[in-house]
């Protein structure tokens, strides 16, 4: 895939993995300058390996899901790019009467005026005079049915192609499935080429006879050869002489696409089509005819298709990644408990609070290092799994799943990983290196910290500002997340406002909790009259759930001793379930 997120992966792979050095560079010399420390975090992962486990599975959950998007991203877009390869060859740019028009085994058919035979000669010209162009051929495309005489089988669809032999170079060969290459010039009028496809489809053979229905009468062609050429079409098709296919269809001396070819292969020449179509755009306006970038344009097709499945499957995996992150903050809060006393100990002797910082980082690096491998691993199995699945769901209709995986990829995913899980193990550290050494040393809880205070203004004021920022960025952009997300800040906002004004804690984070709920919930419609026209991305969804659900666990944390107290008065009259509830909410 070419883009994560917006951001093209060509950026992403240099700017992250530069960002993992420097922050290997940046650890690796904390512990040149501490080494005890180092040790001593080092001896933390290594004593109790089965622990280490269990955290290296939680922090490696980023970098899988990740992993797995950029799989599945990569494999879609080279499956939609191999259709395009196959289906269009060489042919970088179509002339045709009609603009915006396309040959069909692009999947956009078009009823198309076909163009007088001696329009070709002078669009070859100006082609080749730009210097970019290998071949220009005239040709005959359009959906027929056929069927065959010998075994009875019909196929309503079969892709029609007629080009002139005598204009065949820069299109490719022709390859015969028996091995060696054929042209154009060996068939007769009534004599076809078919592909695989059609051959299996009909069940043709060599010298068959086929019926074809073109409009008219059905007309009687042999089948010279069973052929793979990429420019004939991706499912079934067959080829003929443009002479045969005009007299099939009862249009001599007329076409319907001027088919044109770039230098180089069949990727390379699409970077040539502004040059081309810039050369040739004169004569085809004085003609009244157009040219469509079809190679160009179907590439990006696929390029974009293939950075809308990674992106798709990552949104959906945000919340699993939100999840993660959450774990990893618990882990190393629950870390940090474990060896309070110790800790205290150590601030007692001298230690400062960048050392506790240091000795976690270092210990969640060594577990990061280890997860972001593990996790590559697993989301490229994942992702191959996933598109196991697709195929088998997708094959009985004929699409062909091809699994592709980029080095780039498992770069970016590994990289990400690390990074994303190394800024929250450096919070966490920074969070659970603020204790008291008295309480620390007797393991006893921290005292609650003061109410209100400076910080709450100050903290309400930002909120506020940066909550006015997003809701203009949204509204002046007609793109609803910003809004969204400027709204609910400015909600949130009223609980450094209520501390600061010495509300107690249960009032000041429920009313702003059921605020966000309520506001989250809303219908689209109740916007719709101040907010018209408003885009919605799957970003929304992501968004939406994060902050209903951080609304949600205000009210409910905050008033879990009346919900407890009340599933106790209710249900504690049970004889034999008031021990367990009693036991249970205490």
């Amino acid at each position: 895939m070419n883009e994560l997120f917006g951001i093209p992966m060509s950026v992403l792979s240099v700017v992250l993995p530069a960002a993992f050095v420097a922050v290997l560079v940046f650890v690796a010399f904390l512990a040149l300058r501490q080494p005890v420390l180092f040790r001593l975090s080092a001896r933390y992962v290594a004593r109790r390996t089965g622990r280490a486990a269990l955290i290296v599975t939680g922090l490696m959950l980023a970098t899988a899901i990740i992993a797995a998007a950029l799989t599945t991203g990569d494999t879609m877009r080279h499956t939609i790019r191999s259709e395009v390869l196959s289906g269009l060859g060489n042919i970088d740019e179509v002339v045709s009467t009609q603009e915006e028009s396309d040959i069909e085994v692009t999947g956009e058919s078009a009823q198309l005026r076909y163009l007088e035979e001696t329009d070709f000669a002078p669009v070859r010209e100006s082609a080749l005079a730009t210097g970019l162009v290998d071949g220009v051929a005239p040709a005959v495309s359009e959906m027929v049915g056929v069927q065959d005489l010998s075994t009875r089988r019909n196929e309503p669809r079969v892709y029609l192609a007629g080009m002139d032999p005598a204009y065949m170079d820069g299109f490719g060969q022709i390859r015969n499935v028996s091995g060696g290459t054929l042209s154009l010039s060996d068939l007769a009028a009534d004599e076809v080429y078919l592909n695989r496809e059609a051959a299996r489809e009909l069940g043709a053979s060599l010298d068959d006879r086929l019926a074809v229905y073109a409009g008219g009468a059905p007309r009687e062609l042999r089948v010279k050869a069973v052929i793979d050429y990429d420019g004939g079409g991706t499912d079934s098709a067959m080829m003929m002489t443009l002479d045969g296919a005009q007299q099939l269809l009862d249009k001599e001396g007329q076409v319907k696409h001027i088919l044109i070819s770039n230098n180089g292969d069949a990727v390379s020449g699409a970077g040539y089509t502004d040059g081309v179509i810039a050369g040739v755009r004169p004569t085809l306006e004085r003609l009244g005819l157009f040219i469509e970038p079809t190679k160009r344009d179907d590439l990006k097709e696929a390029d974009d298709a293939g950075s809308a499945f990674a992106s798709f499957f990552m949104i959906f995996g945000t919340f699993s990644i939100i999840a993660g992150i959450m774990l990893i903050f618990l882990i190393f809060v629950m870390l940090a408990a474990e060896r309070k006393s110790e800790m205290g100990i150590a601030r007692a002797v001298g230690a400062e609070r960048r050392h506790l910082i240091e000795m976690f980082t270092f210990e969640g690096m060594l577990y990061d290092l280890a997860a972001a491998a593990a996790g590559a691993l697993l989301g490229i199995a994942i992702g191959y799994g996933m598109v196991f699945v697709m195929a088998r769901a997708v094959g009985v209709f004929g699409v062909d799943i091809r699994h592709d995986l980029q080095m780039r990829s498992v770069v970016v995913a590994s990289t990400l990983g690390v990074l994303l899980t190394f800024v929250v193990v450096a919070v966490s550290a920074w969070r659970v290196s603020v204790l008291n050494i008295v309480s620390a040393i007797r393991n006893l809880p921290e005292p609650i910290a003061r109410v209100g205070g400076r910080g709450s203004l100050v903290l309400f004021a930002v909120l506020l500002l940066l909550a006015a920022l997003l809701m203009a960025a949204g509204i002046s952009g007609k793109v609803w997340t910003p809004f969204y997300i400027g709204g609910s800040l400015a909600i949130a906002a009223l609980v450094p406002l209520m501390r600061w004004l010495r509300i107690p804690d249960r009032a000041a984070y429920t009313v702003p909790g059921l605020i966000i709920i309520v506001w989250s919930l809303l219908p689209m419609d109740v916007f719709e009259a101040v907010l018209p026209r408003m885009s919605v991305d799957f970003s929304a969804f992501v968004t939406g759930g994060v902050v209903v659900v951080s609304g949600g666990t205000w009210v409910v944390m905050y008033n879990s001793d009346r919900a407890l107290g009340a599933a106790l008065g209710v249900f504690g009259r049970i004889k034999y379930l008031a021990p367990v509830l009693k036991t249970a909410i205490s």
